[in-house]
């Protein structure tokens, strides 16, 4: 036999002949019904200016009246069926006498097992949106807690995965920029590497046109050296001595002759000659001058 999933005494999907249908309408009827009179009757009292009963006789009948709505529950054998926050429409559906989804009331378990052999429950052939047995309900309820917690974990997979992802770019930024230092340290190595090896080539250049010029210089001047060494070494050693005996021999010939203007003469012929070799000299010297000066080479 079919187990009940439902609590049969409330559930919209009983049909309307049963025994706990009945039962359900006449106790809706009954508590719908009475609270209205109520109000109906104070109202005519207010119409006609009476000044009706006291508050403790309101409460008195409050109070008896919800004693007997008890009792008349007890003798009915009916569970205590509360109002609906919210009445049940009807609405399209698959099968006749179908429902919206409603929040139904909670009840007694006593009062399944009583009359439960005369429960007819409809066969639920098809299902839709707004039929779902309790066993569904409750799958459902799982499944909800199951993608709640999947959502609260994926945001905080999202959260990591953020937080790891500005890790990462900051990192990145710091590769980028050091590789950006190193580039440019290695640019200015390179650089001063370039500069250095053209100013040693220039000063290699320079140092090396100053040698060839050092060395023409020389060999231009080596045949002004070859001159002045045979005039030095061999010319002024040979005149000095021949000016010398010449003198001495003249010397010799005053004496013999005894002759002052003789030895006068002599003497002015001397002098003479050695201002002839002077001005020689000195012609010699300024010619080696100024050869110097043609031949050195300017280095500014």
């Amino acid at each position: 036999m079919r187990q009940p999933t439902c609590n049969i005494a409330v559930d919209q999907r009983v049909c309307r002949g049963s025994v706990f249908a009945a039962r359900r309408q006449a106790a809706l009827k009954f508590l719908l019904d009475r609270p209205r009179a109520i109000e109906k009757a104070r109202g005519q009292q207010q119409n006609r200016g009476t000044k009706g009963h006291t508050e403790r006789d309101e409460q008195g009948k409050e109070t008896e009246y919800k004693v007997g709505v008890l009792r008349s529950q007890l003798e009915s054998s009916l569970p205590q069926v509360a109002l609906p926050r919210t009445r049940p429409h009807r609405g399209r559906g698959d099968h006749r006498l179908s429902y919206r989804k409603v929040q139904l009331p909670t009840m007694a378990p006593q009062s399944i097992d009583k009359e439960f052999r005369n429960v007819k429950l409809l066969p639920l052939k098809t299902t839709g949106n707004h039929v779902e047995t309790i066993a569904r309900a409750i799958e459902t309820l799982e499944t909800e807690k199951q993608l709640e917690s999947l959502r609260r974990e994926a945001e905080e997979t999202r959260r990591v995965l953020e937080r790891e992802r500005k890790k990462q770019l900051e990192t990145e930024h710091r590769v980028r920029w050091t590789i950006g230092e190193k580039d440019r340290i290695i640019a200015e190595s390179r650089q001063r590497e370039e500069d250095s090896k053209t100013s040693k080539a220039l000063a290699v250049q320079t140092c090396r046109e100053f040698f060839i010029h050092l060395i023409m210089f020389i060999f231009r001047l080596f045949p002004n050296l070859v001159m002045n060494s045979e005039l030095e070494k061999d010319f002024f050693p040979w005149i000095f001595a021949k000016a010398e005996r010449v003198f001495r021999h003249k010397l010799a010939c005053v004496h013999l002759e005894n002759g002052t203007l003789h030895f006068v003469i002599i003497m002015i012929r001397i002098l003479i000659y050695f201002l002839d070799f002077a001005a020689i000299f000195t012609e010699v010297s300024l010619e080696k001058k100024q050869a110097r000066e043609k031949l050195q080479p300017s280095f500014t």
